[in-house]
């Protein structure tokens, strides 16, 4: 899904990735000052990460072992998480693409990635939570979460699912599993203490 989809002050996140080699470009703003913390791991080929943090207390780590594999992350405020782990055994360039970012403070996002998938997490606020693991290939996911105290997680297994969500509002929870082939769901949820539970298997 198109980056435009998510929340507008989350556009910036860039997409430049240099494949050319396997890059890591770090951009931390006033990292000892503030006391940010950022360990990037990268292992095979044509491998590129992009990670930019400002405000303090913030911890990225970002790895990744395979090749043709992207990274942008983007991180601005306080006390905020950030994980991405993904692996891809088959060389490619249509391997697994990562684009986060967060606004806000003592957010978290983590993501476990395996196989030839693209993720697309985006949240502004304070206290959300996004926890996501794809495995298999071509599977899509696209998030965007706005207000404080959200909570979302996704399951993804097997082959090719598609999954939106866009959560407005505070304390909503989504969770959300897809096993087997060829699965998509749509979900949108605005106001307050919603939650929702999808499960979808062949």
């Amino acid at each position: 899904m198109p980056r435009s989809l998510l929340p507008p002050s989350l556009r910036k996140i860039t997409t430049t990735l240099l494949a050319a080699s396997s890059v890591a470009l770090i951009t931390s703003s006033l990292a000892l000052a503030q006391e940010n913390a950022v360990t990037i791991e990268q292992v095979g080929d044509e491998n590129s990460s992009s990670l930019e943090q400002t405000g303090g207390a913030n911890a990225a780590e970002l790895k990744q072992t395979g090749n043709g594999l992207k990274i942008t992350a983007t991180q601005a405020g306080q006390a905020n998480s950030l994980r991405v782990n993904q692996s891809d055994e088959d060389a490619g360039s249509d391997s697994g693409i990562v684009t986060v970012g967060q606004e806000g403070d003592s957010n978290s996002i983590e993501l476990d990635q395996e196989g030839r998938s693209t993720a697309t997490f985006g949240q502004i606020g304070n206290e959300n939570t996004i926890t996501a693991k794809q495995i298999g290939g071509g599977h899509e996911a696209t998030v965007g979460q706005e207000g404080n105290s959200n909570t979302f997680s996704l399951s993804q297994e097997g082959e090719t699912h598609k999954f939106d969500l866009a959560q407005t509002g505070d304390t909503n929870t989504v969770t959300a599993n897809q096993v087997g082939t060829m699965h998509s769901a749509t979900l949108t949820q605005t106001g307050n203490g919603n939650t929702v539970e999808l499960s979808q298997a062949d």
